[in-house]
Protein backbone atom coordinates (compact mmCIF):
# COMPACT_ATOMS: atom_id res chain seq x y z
CA UNK A 1 0.00 0.00 0.00
CA UNK A 2 1.18 3.55 -0.72
CA UNK A 3 1.62 6.03 2.04
CA UNK A 4 0.92 9.72 1.45
CA UNK A 5 4.63 10.59 1.28
CA UNK A 6 5.39 7.84 -1.26
CA UNK A 7 3.49 9.58 -4.04
CA UNK A 8 5.54 12.77 -3.57
CA UNK A 9 8.76 10.77 -3.69
CA UNK A 10 7.69 9.05 -6.94
CA UNK A 11 6.70 12.36 -8.54
CA UNK A 12 10.00 13.97 -7.51
CA UNK A 13 11.92 10.97 -8.87
CA UNK A 14 10.04 11.10 -12.20
CA UNK A 15 10.76 14.82 -12.57
CA UNK A 16 14.44 14.32 -11.69
CA UNK A 17 14.82 11.51 -14.24
CA UNK A 18 13.06 13.45 -17.03
CA UNK A 19 15.07 16.70 -16.67
CA UNK A 20 17.91 15.64 -19.06
CA UNK A 21 15.33 14.75 -21.73
CA UNK A 22 13.89 18.27 -21.71
CA UNK A 23 17.22 20.10 -21.42
CA UNK A 24 18.96 18.26 -24.23
CA UNK A 25 19.12 20.32 -27.42
CA UNK A 26 18.66 18.44 -30.66
CA UNK A 27 21.96 18.21 -32.52
CA UNK A 28 22.30 17.56 -36.23
CA UNK A 29 23.93 14.27 -37.10
CA UNK A 30 26.52 15.99 -39.28
CA UNK A 31 27.33 19.32 -40.88
CA UNK A 32 27.89 20.23 -44.48
CA UNK A 33 28.86 23.47 -46.11
CA UNK A 34 26.34 25.16 -48.37
CA UNK A 35 27.86 27.25 -51.15
CA UNK A 36 25.47 29.37 -53.16
CA UNK A 37 27.07 30.91 -56.25
CA UNK A 38 25.62 32.30 -59.46
CA UNK A 39 22.10 31.13 -58.55
CA UNK A 40 23.33 27.55 -58.00
CA UNK A 41 23.79 25.65 -54.75
CA UNK A 42 26.69 23.30 -54.04
CA UNK A 43 27.46 21.27 -50.93
CA UNK A 44 30.88 20.46 -49.50
CA UNK A 45 31.83 18.01 -46.77
CA UNK A 46 32.71 19.96 -43.61
CA UNK A 47 35.02 17.18 -42.43
CA UNK A 48 37.21 17.13 -45.54
CA UNK A 49 39.95 19.77 -45.95
CA UNK A 50 39.67 21.23 -49.43
CA UNK A 51 39.74 24.38 -51.57
CA UNK A 52 37.01 25.42 -54.01
CA UNK A 53 37.31 28.14 -56.62
CA UNK A 54 34.12 29.75 -57.91
CA UNK A 55 34.53 31.60 -61.20
CA UNK A 56 32.06 33.91 -62.89
CA UNK A 57 33.39 35.85 -65.84
CA UNK A 58 36.48 37.74 -64.65
CA UNK A 59 35.55 37.30 -60.98
CA UNK A 60 36.71 34.46 -58.75
CA UNK A 61 36.20 33.49 -55.13
CA UNK A 62 38.36 30.92 -53.34
CA UNK A 63 36.71 29.01 -50.49
CA UNK A 64 38.86 27.03 -48.04
CA UNK A 65 37.59 24.25 -45.78
CA UNK A 66 39.89 23.18 -42.96
CA UNK A 67 39.33 21.51 -39.60
CA UNK A 68 35.51 21.73 -39.79
CA UNK A 69 35.74 25.47 -40.48
CA UNK A 70 35.29 27.44 -43.69
CA UNK A 71 36.42 30.82 -44.98
CA UNK A 72 36.72 32.81 -48.18
CA UNK A 73 40.49 32.96 -48.49
CA UNK A 74 40.63 35.23 -51.54
CA UNK A 75 38.29 37.11 -53.81
CA UNK A 76 38.48 39.53 -56.71
CA UNK A 77 35.90 41.83 -55.11
CA UNK A 78 36.96 45.38 -54.27
CA UNK A 79 36.53 45.71 -50.49
CA UNK A 80 37.16 42.05 -49.53
CA UNK A 81 34.75 42.11 -46.56
CA UNK A 82 34.18 38.41 -47.19
CA UNK A 83 37.90 37.68 -46.74
CA UNK A 84 38.07 39.89 -43.63
CA UNK A 85 35.19 37.91 -42.05
CA UNK A 86 37.64 35.07 -41.39
CA UNK A 87 36.82 31.53 -40.36
CA UNK A 88 33.27 30.35 -39.81
CA UNK A 89 32.88 27.37 -37.45
CA UNK A 90 30.11 24.82 -37.81
CA UNK A 91 28.51 26.05 -34.60
CA UNK A 92 28.55 29.73 -35.63
CA UNK A 93 25.42 31.40 -36.85
CA UNK A 94 25.45 33.53 -39.94
CA UNK A 95 27.01 33.35 -43.37
CA UNK A 96 30.02 34.60 -45.26
CA UNK A 97 28.75 36.70 -48.13
CA UNK A 98 30.62 38.11 -51.11
CA UNK A 99 27.96 40.34 -52.61
CA UNK A 100 29.83 41.53 -55.72
CA UNK A 101 30.67 37.93 -56.74
CA UNK A 102 27.25 36.62 -55.62
CA UNK A 103 28.68 33.92 -53.31
CA UNK A 104 27.18 32.86 -49.97
CA UNK A 105 28.87 30.29 -47.71
CA UNK A 106 27.21 28.79 -44.64
CA UNK A 107 27.00 25.66 -42.53
CA UNK A 108 23.94 23.50 -42.73
CA UNK A 109 23.05 20.78 -40.25
CA UNK A 110 22.15 17.42 -41.71
CA UNK A 111 20.02 15.03 -39.73
CA UNK A 112 18.14 11.94 -40.63
CA UNK A 113 14.40 12.45 -40.42
CA UNK A 114 12.80 15.37 -38.65
CA UNK A 115 12.16 18.87 -39.93
CA UNK A 116 14.64 20.36 -42.42
CA UNK A 117 13.22 23.88 -42.57
CA UNK A 118 10.29 26.01 -41.55
CA UNK A 119 8.83 28.75 -43.72
CA UNK A 120 6.23 31.36 -42.90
Amino acid sequence: MFRSGDILIYIALAVFISIPVFLKEPQPADWRIRISANDRVFYADAGKDSVYVIRSGNDSTEIEVKGRMVRISSSTCRDKYCVKKGWLKETDTGDIICLPNRVIVSFEGVSEGGIDAVTE
